[in-house]
């Protein structure tokens, strides 16, 4: 059995049976559910003892978003963001979409079709470390022939991959030359390549015809030194 109060200006719906209120309005409109006392315009307990307990739901024809914890009882509990099978969930300022999950994961920022795990439609800046998971590697793909990878420090190009030819340039682009691989920023400066061989006493450059055999030593640049 249910029963209406309205006690010193607070309204409730009281269950008998259960000697719980179920449903509390203050005077200062905050609504209550299973809670006496909401410290919010709304504001919904669960039970101690409950786990998985979904406490808000908007549902749709076929469809629902819900709001669950998995323990109601925990110092620290999971709180988790459902929809009901693979709709996607969004987030916006205004009208306007600034991120997605889609029905298989994937986060798109700024871009409401995310192919991968993460698909940023902009800038995105690292302040510390972009690293690999162990034992995979760390892929960088501009997604298109027509399209450069370059490594910048402080906004300069350091290394650049030219994606219509693969040519390599470090600390200048590649165009005008022939070569496959660039090094210099063309202001005079000395030094720009160093071969270090550690402790042995010699280093080459070797020039190959292929991957196999004696393909990759088709010829050599070396030097010697008997200090």
């Amino acid at each position: 059995d249910y029963k209406i109060q309205n006690l010193n200006g607070v309204f409730g719906v009281r269950d008998e049976t259960n000697s719980e209120t179920r449903l509390t309005i203050k005077s200062n409109g905050n609504v209550g559910i299973n809670t006496t006392d909401p410290g919010a315009r709304l504001e919904i307990w669960a039970d101690d003892d409950e786990t998985n307990k979904t406490l808000f739901s908007l549902r749709g024809k076929t469809s629902a978003f819900n709001i669950r914890v998995d323990d109601a009882d925990a110092a620290n509990p999971t709180w988790t963001l459902r929809s009901y099978a693979s709709e996607p969930i969004a987030f916006a300022q205004g009208t306007t979409e600034i991120a997605r999950f889609n029905g298989s994961g994937n986060l798109g920022i700024g871009s409401e079709i995310p192919a991968e795990k993460l698909d940023v439609n902009g800038t995105i800046q690292c302040l510390n470390e972009l690293k690999s998971k162990t034992g995979n590697d760390l892929l960088l793909n501009a997604g298109s022939a027509n399209r450069d990878v370059k490594i910048q420090v402080n906004d300069v190009n350091m290394l650049y991959v030219k994606g219509d030819t693969g040519k390599i340039g470090i600390g200048t682009d590649t165009s005008g030359f022939a070569t496959r691989l660039v090094v210099g920023t063309g202001d005079g400066e000395t030094g720009n390549m160093t071969l270090f061989s550690g402790i042995s006493s010699s280093s080459y450059i070797h020039f190959a015809d292929g991957k196999s055999g004696a393909d990759r030593y088709r010829g050599y640049v070396t030097y010697q030194t008997y200090l």
